[in-house]
């Protein structure tokens, strides 16, 4: 009787041992996802431009300084527009 309860204890160990791996694995995974956030980013104002303003009795030479004077307003304004809808990204 003594011998046969031994015997199925080393069977069970050794059934025990010889187990695998569970099928099921967990893993976490991250997941990213879009969420809609409010822009709030102020449009800046245009500028006022110097080339409506001039007259046709002005010289080639005011027209070329106003012409080249909203030439860097409007880069600017296109910088200030362009940064501010970079924000809102």
């Amino acid at each position: 009787m003594l011998r046969n309860i031994l015997l199925i204890g080393l069977t069970s160990l050794l059934v025990a041992c010889g187990t695998t791996e569970p099928l099921l694995r967990v893993e976490t995974q991250e997941v990213k996802v879009p969420v809609p956030v409010a822009c709030k980013s102020e449009i800046p104002s245009r500028p006022t431009l110097n080339v409506p303003k001039l007259k046709t009795t002005d010289t080639v030479y005011d027209k070329a300084k106003a012409y080249v004077a909203d030439s860097k307003l409007r880069d600017g304004y296109e910088r200030e527009l362009l940064a501010a809808l970079l924000s809102c990204k």
